[in-house]
């Protein structure tokens, strides 16, 4: 679809209040369905974008994860929505921030599964623990 941030990819399913399903790390669309299944069949409508350099939306759309936010809002203006549930998955997290933070008004609630928000690389202490 074309937004005022570029061209966005994205799915559209079900029937009922409608959630931004904003996919992790190698997935889109795709994923943001597989994430989002179970509220589409307790009764909401899925709108699964592909984030910006994933699948069908160039990376131009949104380089950096504040215009990626951006990118989601466009998306939302694109569709018709003003207000809209989020739900964020893994590196898909900044994207959801953003949004929520640029356009408070535009997010009724923001829900993160697992959403990377620590930018850059793992600090050392970290990096101990979890890299073998």
């Amino acid at each position: 679809m074309s937004t005022a941030s570029g061209p966005i990819e994205y799915a559209d399913r079900g029937r009922g209040e409608p959630v931004l399903s904003v996919h992790g790390t190698f997935g889109g669309w795709d994923q943001g369905l597989v994430a989002a299944e179970f509220l589409r069949v307790n009764g909401y409508r899925i709108i699964a974008p592909s984030r910006p350099g994933y699948l069908g939306t160039p990376l131009s759309t949104g380089q950096t994860f504040t215009q990626q936010g951006d990118a989601m809002a466009a998306l939302l203006d694109a569709l018709g929505i003003d207000r809209i549930i989020v739900l964020a998955v893994s590196g898909g997290g900044p994207a959801g921030y953003e949004l929520a933070a640029r356009h408070a008004d535009r997010v009724s609630r923001l829900v993160q599964v697992d959403g990377v928000c620590i930018p850059g690389p793992i600090p050392g202490a970290a990096a101990h623990r979890f890299i073998a």
